[in-house]
């Protein structure tokens, strides 16, 4: 694929600066500082109706002047004008379809079905690479032959892309992955094909937590590393999957985790901590519950995982959101109105 710069590329809409608008990363060499050739990078990006976005999202996939890249937009037959946008990038992406498909994880299949590189990953359309993110995953893969996936930490912003602020996510435990204490971020993961390939790909029945199944299913069987440096930004809005429907994510993670404890080759100290694992995926499930106001279910989630293991009470932010669940944001401003006149009256 052709790498293009920055002058190449369509021009920004008006009022756009910045990265990745009027700004790109400096063309890379041409072969790695050891005078071998770049692994080849093949990005996917699903997209439905998300046409405010996805101008950026591709941008800055283009914009990482990385030598050796594949990148296909699998858009799953939008009406917004996402089409348009694609096509005005044509000449510079190794393909593109618009059609109906049957989930996010069946689009990615998909992309990477037609993929050829050695590394892969998937950008969504409301989220951004940042500048030489792709070279320093590459480079890190080079170096180190015996990792399959690496993982690097975020950015959030909001709708409009001001920056909320930074995510650093833990190193990497497979307990602590399992836990849910160890939050995985998917814009700045980027696996093997041969991990993938083995694993099985996505499973096409997941529609929320379709990535950490993956991370699981790859953790299993192959090395995982974190890179501490910022890979992406990860947008939050209102019309997120992970906000409008988060709701959702809390079965699925427990749908991997029966998958996990019927694996016979799963470790022994991992059967060991099953109650713990168990209960970390149910808080995620009253979170989401909770966020999506299906407050009846957040209670009996959380109830759920305080039951299997009452030390988690005590994790961060867990008590807070307890009496918010049950008290309502009242309720725990009078509970703190209390516990002031106790301390001080």
């Amino acid at each position: 694929m052709y790498i293009p710069n920055l002058s190449e590329l369509p021009p920004s809409p008006l009022g756009n600066v910045g990265w990745p608008w009027t700004e790109e990363t400096p063309q890379l060499p041409k072969v790695m500082p050891d005078g071998s050739p770049w692994p080849r990078v093949s990005i996917v990006t699903p997209s439905y109706n998300q046409a405010q976005f996805l101008e950026e999202t591709i941008r800055s996939v283009l914009l990482q002047g990385y030598p050796d890249l594949e990148y296909f937009v699998m858009d799953g037959g939008s009406t917004d004008g996402s089409v348009e946008i694609i096509q005005k990038y044509t000449p510079w992406l190794t393909g593109w379809v618009s059609e109906e498909d049957k989930g996010q994880s069946n689009a990615i299949n998909k992309g990477f079905a037609r993929a050829t590189g050695r590394i892969f990953a998937w950008l969504n359309s409301d989220d951004l690479y940042m500048p030489y993110a792709i070279g320093l995953v590459a480079e890190y893969f080079a170096k180190h032959p015996e990792v399959d996936m690496v993982y690097g930490d975020i950015n959030r912003s909001d709708e409009n892309g001001n920056h909320i602020r930074q995510f650093e996510s833990l190193d990497y435990n497979f307990k602590d992955l399992l836990s849910s204490r160890l939050v995985i971020p998917q814009p700045a993961t980027f696996f093997s094909r041969r991990c993938f390939e083995a694993v099985g790909g996505l499973d096409r029945n997941l529609f929320h937590a379709m990535d950490f199944d993956l991370w699981v299913k790859i953790g299993l069987q192959f090395t995982i590393c974190h890179l501490k440096t910022i890979l992406a930004q990860f947008r939050v809005h209102t019309n997120a999957k992970s906000v409008a429907q988060g709701y959702t994510v809390g079965p699925e993670l427990l749908k991997t985790l029966d998958w996990v404890f019927a694996n016979p080759d799963l470790p022994p100290e991992i059967h060991v901590v099953r109650d713990e694992i168990y209960s970390g995926a149910l808080m995620v499930a009253g979170v989401g519950y909770y966020a999506s106001l299906h407050l009846s279910q957040a209670q009996a989630s959380f109830l759920r995982a305080i039951r299997l293991h009452p030390p988690q009470i005590w994790q961060s932010d867990v008590l807070t959101l307890l009496l918010r669940t049950f008290l309502g944001r009242r309720g725990l401003y009078l509970l703190r109105t209390l516990k002031k006149k106790l301390k001080f009256g």
